[in-house]
């Protein structure tokens, strides 16, 4: 699932980025590859290769891509992952089973 998050974002990005400096985005693909460690559920990282074509100089086209990725949030959060724990849960329920059907 991270995989598509993240190539869903490089994408949003560089579509945003694209409209930004007036460029016509013609054709784009982001495609992310990547795998699970078997011992652990956890990534061995996440490739991604872009497909873009536009009304614009190649150079500048590469920049595009480049900025699209560094500017993603998916990607960053990927990056640096933050690890996210359940601490102590409280709740009350007002209504008993009687009431609730």
């Amino acid at each position: 699932m991270r995989h598509v998050a993240v190539a869903g974002c490089v994408f949003n990005c560089l579509h945003f980025a694209a409209a930004d400096r007036r460029i016509t985005i013609e054709h784009a693909r982001v495609i992310a590859d990547g795998g699970c460690n078997e011992d652990a559920p956890e990534s061995t990282g996440v490739r991604l290769d872009v497909e873009v074509t536009a009304d614009a100089p190649q150079d500048e086209m590469k920049g595009l891509v480049n900025y699209a990725v560094g500017d993603s949030a998916v990607a960053h959060i990927l990056a640096d992952p933050t690890i996210v724990r359940l601490g102590r849960v409280e709740a009350r329920g007002t209504r008993t089973d009687l009431e609730h059907s």
